[in-house]
């Protein structure tokens, strides 16, 4: 029994600024970050928000890298802002593909390549450690 499991870590993510609105006003430093309403937003973004505690997947069978969840402090730390959108990235263009299941931040994928599935464990929301495993 030949399997293949890919992981990716990333330790740093740079992404575009989470806006206040709808609008394109970038957040500056000092004003903090405000949340992102990812349901609003048009699947034509070009690229995904700034984050951290994403996950980052490649997959064999499409060449391309996928990545999705993480989070990002709001009001100086106190509070997050989770997200749950999933992009491809082709090493050259981020494509957003739609949402992988509920908000959250800190997961962990494998990619198994004998079944060309994506598997998904644990993470954190709602204030609470979630030990749940997801076929995505």
């Amino acid at each position: 029994m030949n399997r293949t499991f890919y992981f990716l870590i990333l330790v740093t993510f740079i992404g575009r600024p989470v806006n206040s609105n709808s609008g394109d006003m970038p957040l500056t430093e000092k004003s903090g970050y405000l949340p992102a309403s990812v349901s609003n937003r048009s699947f034509e973004d070009s690229i995904p928000d700034k984050r951290a505690h994403h996950e980052l997947i490649y997959n064999e069978s499409t060449g391309k890298i996928l990545m999705t969840a993480g989070s990002t402090p709001l009001d100086g730390g106190n509070s997050f802002s989770f997200f749950n959108d999933l992009w491809q990235f082709d090493g050259k263009d981020w494509k957003r593909t739609g949402n992988a299941g509920t908000l959250r931040s800190g997961i962990r994928m494998a990619f198994d390549t004998k079944r060309k599935k994506l598997y998904s464990y644990g993470g954190y929301a709602d204030n609470q450690s979630l030990s749940d495993f997801r076929v995505m």
